[in-house]
C-alpha cells in the first residue's frame, strides 16, 4: 500500500486532531479506500514537511503548462496532458543515463495495480426543488421532471456534468454550468405538464432554451390555428421518449413534404422506419406467375348501333 504525504488540505481534512490524527472528510477515505494507498498528513503550519512538493509542482507548470494550454473541454485537456506524458518519456532521469519511460517500465512490476473501474468522483448535495420544477446549485437553476417538484432530491455533481436522484433512481442529468445566475432548462422535463395545459406551449421557457430546428416551428405554426393543435403538437415532442431524435426529424421532414402535419401520420411514418411489420412493401411490376390470368371478352358495342336501327324504323 501506498504512502501519501498531505498537508491539512479541507477536501481531506474535516479536522484536525492531537499530534499526527486526523478526521478525515468521507469522499477522501472512499478516495484511499478505492485506490489503496495510506495518508501522512504534515503538522499544521510546517510546509517544509512536504520536500518537493512545491518544487514539483512548479515544474509540471513549465513542462505541461507553459503556455497555458487553450482547449474547449475536461477530455481535450486530459488528451493534452496524455500527449505531454508520452513525449516527456524520452526526457532522461537526471543523474542517470535511463530515461523516464525506462525507469517507470522498471519500477511497474512493483506498483500496485490499478482497480477495474475509476472511482466516480462527485459532490454530494441535498437539495429540494421548488414549485417551478428547478433546484438551485452553485447560484444556477437546473430542472428536474415536474412529477418531482417540491421534493426533497439528492444531487452528484461532477467536474462536468450534475446528477440528480429521488432515492436511488436518477431522474435528471445535466452539463454543469460553470456560470453564474443561469436556468439550465431541459423541456421534456415539462411535457407532461404542457399536455395538460397545452395552452402554454407558446410561452414556455424551456421550450424557448431548446432551440429545436426549423421543422418543430413550422410543424407549431401549422397546430396553431387548429383546435387541438398545441396539444398534438405536444405529443410530437414526446415521440422523442419512444425514437430516436434524427429519426423524429425524419419522419417530420416527411411528413412535411406530403402535407401530413399530423401527429397520427408522423407517427406512422415512425413505426415504417422501426417496426418491420409496418414497413410497406415496395410495388413490383414484375409478373407474379402464382397469380392467376382472368381473361375478359371484349364487350360488342355494335349491338347498340342495331338498337338505333330498329328505333329509326319504327318511328
Amino acid at each position: 500500500m501506498g504512502l501519501k504525504r498531505y498537508d491539512n488540505l479541507t477536501t481531506a481534512v474535516k479536522k484536525v486532531l492531537e499530534g499526527k490524527n486526523r478526521e478525515e472528510q468521507e469522499r477522501f477515505v472512499q478516495l484511499r479506500a478505492h485506490y489503496l494507498f495510506e495518508s501522512y498528513f504534515c503538522d499544521p503550519g510546517k510546509g517544509h514537511q512536504k520536500g518537493q512538493v512545491e518544487n514539483l509542482v512548479q515544474f509540471a507548470q513549465r513542462q505541461f503548462f507553459a503556455p497555458v494550454p487553450s482547449v474547449s473541454s475536461l477530455e481535450e485537456l486530459n488528451q493534452f496532458l496524455l500527449e505531454k506524458c508520452i513525449s516527456y518519456e524520452n526526457t532522461t532521469v537526471p543523474r542517470s543515463s535511463l530515461t523516464v519511460g525506462e525507469a517507470f517500465a522498471q519500477e511497474l512490476p512493483i506498483m500496485l495495480p490499478l482497480p477495474p473501474r475509476p472511482l466516480d468522483c462527485f459532490r454530494v448535495v441535498p437539495v429540494k426543488s421548488n414549485t417551478l420544477s428547478m433546484i438551485h446549485i452553485e447560484k444556477n437553476a437546473y430542472s428536474v421532471p415536474v412529477s418531482y417538484a417540491s421534493t426533497q432530491l439528492t444531487c452528484r455533481v461532477f467536474a462536468e456534468k450534475v446528477e440528480v436522484y429521488h432515492g436511488k433512481s436518477l431522474i435528471a442529468t445535466h452539463e454543469r454550468c460553470l456560470e453564474k445566475g443561469k436556468e439550465i432548462l431541459q423541456y421534456d422535463h415539462y411535457l407532461d405538464l404542457l399536455l395538460i395545459r397545452p395552452g402554454a406551449v407558446l410561452y414556455a421557457r424551456p421550450l424557448h432554451q431548446a432551440g429545436l430546428p426549423a421543422i418543430y416551428q413550422k410543424f407549431l405554426d401549422k397546430c396553431r390555428n387548429r383546435p387541438g393543435g398545441m396539444k398534438e403538437f405536444v405529443r410530437l415532442l414526446l415521440l422523442h421518449r419512444e425514437f430516436d431524435t434524427s429519426l423524429v426529424e425524419e419522419a417530420l421532414e416527411e411528413a412535411c413534404q406530403k402535407g401530413m402535419f399530423q401527429y397520427d401520420a408522423v407517427r406512422q411514418l415512425l413505426f415504417q422506419r422501426t417496426l418491420p411489420e409496418h414497413r410497406l412493401p415496395q410495388l413490383s411490376l414484375v409478373e407474379d406467375s402464382s397469380v392467376p390470368r382472368i381473361q375478359v371478352k371484349a364487350p360488342d358495342l355494335s349491338q347498340y348501333n342495331r338498337l338505333l336501327q330498329k328505333r329509326s324504323v319504327v318511328h
